[in-house]
C-alpha cells in the first residue's frame, strides 16, 4: 500500500510544480483518467454480476 501512497504523493508534487497556465490542462487529464477508471470498475462489476447469474 505504501507504493500507492508514494505514487499519489509524486502526482501531487508534479501538479504543484506546474505553472498556473497548465493547471486546467492537468485537471482535464485527471478527469479523463478518473472517468476511464470508473468505466473499468463498472465493467469489472458487470462481469462479476454476470458470473453470479451463471
Amino acid at each position: 500500500m505504501t507504493a500507492s501512497i508514494d505514487i499519489r504523493q509524486r502526482a501531487i508534487e508534479l501538479i504543484d510544480k506546474l505553472p498556473n497556465e497548465m493547471l486546467t490542462e492537468a485537471v482535464t487529464l485527471l478527469e479523463y483518467l478518473s472517468l476511464k477508471a470508473n468505466q473499468l470498475g463498472d465493467e469489472t462489476a458487470l462481469g462479476s454480476e454476470e458470473s453470479a447469474l451463471l
